[in-house]
């Protein structure tokens, strides 16, 4: 179970693998702890959700890097595994450019290492739900617990205040890792030869990708 940063934390188990430990992660009741808030925002519940009843509506200052996240103790089984955060965010009615991103963080006696996913920027007027993602194998030994963050970052001169939306996170540990093979491509469809982009997917918010018959080499290319 989440809980907060500096309480005192006793004996615990380690962190099950492969199931989603975030707590009331769709926010079906409410917006209460074990979530809490991240700098100088407030959160309430709203009707808009991507799945479920509710997500979190933030309402957000004029500042970079606030939101919403969780706190979890960490144990030696918890420590340098790998982890993967994800979350839905949303900000219909925003008229500013605000990026978006999911962190973890790790703190331990020796110090605090900070693990962020690339921002996903999010032009005004978009609409609907944007996915946010981190895959990361944590790297303190001496780690005591760590935050699981959703973030928001306003842009523009100056900076604009707002409500942006939260539903559907996800953190994960996985119960194995398997390491990259090393002296080849690690690549999935590398020369966008297949059928399809996939893996490859967009990055950031007003991005698509398709096939095209213009390539470096083979048959096909990624036109984004």
């Amino acid at each position: 179970m989440a809980v907060a940063l500096g309480a005192t934390m006793g004996a615990h188990a380690s962190l099950p693998t492969d199931v989603n430990v975030i707590v009331n992660p769709g926010f079906e009741t409410g917006v209460g702890f074990p979530w809490e808030p991240q700098g100088a925002v407030s959160v309430a519940v709203s009707t808009n959700a991507q799945n479920g009843a509710q997500s979190a509506e933030v309402t957000f200052p004029a500042a970079d890097n606030v939101g919403i996240k969780q706190v979890f103790p960490m144990d030696a089984g918890d420590r340098l595994q790998t982890y993967t955060m994800t979350a839905s965010v949303n900000h219909d009615g925003q008229t500013e450019l605000v990026g978006y991103r999911v962190a973890l963080w790790e703190f331990g006696p020796g110090g605090t290492t900070f693990n962020n996913s690339n921002w996903v920027w999010v032009q005004p007027g978009t609409t609907g739900w944007q996915e946010l993602s981190l895959t990361i194998e944590l790297s303190r030994t001496d780690a005591e617990s760590f935050w699981a963050v959703v973030y928001c970052a306003p842009q523009g001169s100056p900076k604009p205040s707002g409500v942006f939306l939260v539903d559907d996170v996800s953190l994960i540990k996985h119960s194995e890792s398997t390491s990259l093979p090393v002296g080849v491509n690690v690549f999935e469809n590398p020369g966008i030869e297949d059928a399809t982009i996939s893996p490859w997917t967009p990055q950031g918010g007003g991005a698509s990708i398709a096939i095209t018959n213009a390539p470096q080499n083979g048959l096909q290319s990624a036109k984004v």
